[in-house]
């Protein structure tokens, strides 16, 4: 019956697609747990969030890079349509006194490659950058942790809601039959004068109104597979089965864990605020660090050929130069740019702290809230299956009284609809309980 109600929904699904009865029946079930591995394998927000991994740890290399000696070599060639010349006395040539002669000192072709190389001895922005790496990765790990946290409360939930929808149609479904039956029975019965027609028209009302609900219930059925599916990142024209029943001791009261030994920093989303305020004062450090002295360590080394004719040039000697040298660069004054950086990020910092306690305060609230209704939630549930235990034996004992021809159809049809209701009321009360322990283990964090 399970296996015929999932087919049919998924139909309605995904618009009768050909062949999909065959490729339901060829589908592997999947547990909740293998759902949630399936949404975390393939759905893109947690796609790009991996990606977001990747990112911090490729920034990171940048910085570890800023740190490493830097090293580029460079060539230059110049031909010299017309070459600059230079004015000396003409006595230098034999000439009369007060005459010049222009005369060229550079070649028409100039060729010249340097290989410069500069070593970072110390800047404090950078010094900072290094330190600050560990925890750029850390903050994208946890991140990572509360995509992960709300991919599986959202998989969690709808799972379960499938399988109670599936189980209310199946309800629905046995109904049907029996009203069917007893209309069936009602009908011979008219014809042979036992019982009126008002009765046989009864059970005909009631009939077509459980046959509206299965069609309102399997159209909802088959809404909530496509929101599963979604929210796996499977694609919507695939199938899929689900492999998990339900079970009222899904749910008890040892769920509440009134002594369970919780940390904040259990919680991914507290515990990224922390890892943020970590940057904060990093970020702090750099703005102040900024002021101190950055030193540098540099060389060059190079070579030069020239000559008038280019396929004489590199015949000629060339002349080689060198050198070695620091740069210290000193800040003396920047229009106090660096003093309203800093304190920028002292406001940052007093903002996050105030966030720190409001979380604090709102996951305590969270977890006492959530315990509440976890509670109630249980305690309606036991009620509920109290309520549905004594419908159906109502409904079973009525039933037997009409075939044994002291009951009216009438009797059979109230008790039938109060059974019908009290079904339906104990699976949305095991529904509520176990969207209320998923609520719980999320504020607790342990939803893992």
């Amino acid at each position: 019956m399970r296996q015929s109600l999932l087919k049919t929904s998924l139909l309605l699904a995904v618009g009768f697609l050909p062949g999909l009865v065959q490729a339901q029946e060829a589908a592997t079930p999947m547990s909740v747990d293998e759902c949630i591995e399936y949404a975390i394998q393939h759905k893109n927000v947690m796609k790009n969030i991996r990606l977001d991994e990747a990112i911090a740890k490729a920034k990171n290399r940048e910085v570890t890079g800023l740190a490493l000696p830097q090293v580029n070599g460079s060539g230059s060639y110049q031909y010299y349509i017309e070459t600059q010349k230079t004015f000396l006395p003409g006595e230098f040539f034999g000439q009369p006194a007060g005459t010049f002669q222009a005369i060229a000192f550079t070649p028409k072709n100039n060729v010249t490659g340097t290989l410069t190389a500069s070593q970072l001895l110390f800047d404090g922005s950078v010094a900072v950058a290094l330190q600050a790496r560990k925890t750029l990765e850390e903050f994208a790990t946890i991140n990572t942790q509360r995509t992960e946290v709300d991919i599986r409360e959202t998989v969690s939930k709808l799972y379960y809601a499938v399988l109670i929808n599936e189980k209310q149609l199946e309800i629905l479904d046995n109904n049907y039959k029996d009203v069917q039956k007893i209309a069936e029975d009602n009908e011979k019965a008219y014809k042979i004068g036992v019982v009126e027609k008002i009765a046989v028209d009864q059970l005909k009302v009631q009939a077509a109104n459980i046959q509206t609900e299965k069609i309102r219930q399997e159209n909802q059925f088959a809404v909530s597979i496509l929101t599963l599916k979604y929210q796996m990142g499977m694609p919507l024209d695939s199938t899929i089965g689900l492999s998990d029943t339900l079970a009222e001791g899904m749910v008890s009261m040892a769920d509440l864990l009134e002594d369970y030994p919780f940390e904040f920093s259990q919680r991914p989303d507290y515990k990224l605020t922390e890892t943020q305020q970590q940057l904060n004062l990093l970020d702090l450090k750099r703005y102040k660090w900024q002021n101190l002295p950055s030193l540098r360590a540099n060389g060059a080394y190079g070579y030069n050929y020239a000559s008038d004719q280019f396929s004489a040039m590199f015949q000629n000697p060339y002349l080689h130069f060198s050198y070695v040298g620091l740069n210290l660069n000193v800040p003396i004054f920047d229009g106090n740019q660096r003093r309203s950086r800093v304190k920028q990020a002292n406001f940052a910092v007093e903002k996050t702290k105030n966030t720190l306690e409001d979380q604090r305060n709102g996951i305590t609230y969270q977890q006492q809230q959530s315990r509440s209704t976890l509670k109630n939630a249980i305690i309606a549930l036991q009620n509920q299956r109290a309520n549905l235990d004594l419908a159906k034996n109502v409904y079973t004992l009525a039933q037997k009284k009409y075939r044994q021809g002291v009951g009216s159809n009438l009797e059979v049809i109230q008790t039938e609809t109060a059974y019908l209701q009290a079904q339906s009321n104990f699976f949305l009360s095991l529904n509520a309980a176990i969207y209320a322990k998923i609520e719980l283990q999320k504020a607790l964090g342990i939803l893992k």
